[in-house]
């Protein structure tokens, strides 16, 4: 069965459940950068091939594992 011939009542539940799921597992973070920082980190997840999302937990596990030296 596809979305559309769902009824509307089911497609209110399924998307409330979906903000929920959100709220408990996923936390916004919002900053403001220089357009050249900005070009640059998304040149950098350009060249790794992954999400900015992924580029930032990769760049917290690096400066974690730098400050066990």
């Amino acid at each position: 069965m596809s979305y559309k011939k769902l009824a509307d009542s089911t497609k209110r539940l399924i998307s409330q459940n979906a903000v929920n799921y959100n709220k408990a597992n996923y936390k916004q973070l919002k900053f403001q950068l220089r357009p050249e920082i900005v070009a640059e980190f998304d040149s950098l997840c350009a060249m790794e091939g992954i999400s900015k999302a992924e580029m930032f937990r990769q760049l917290l596990k690096f400066y974690k594992n730098s400050q066990k030296i």
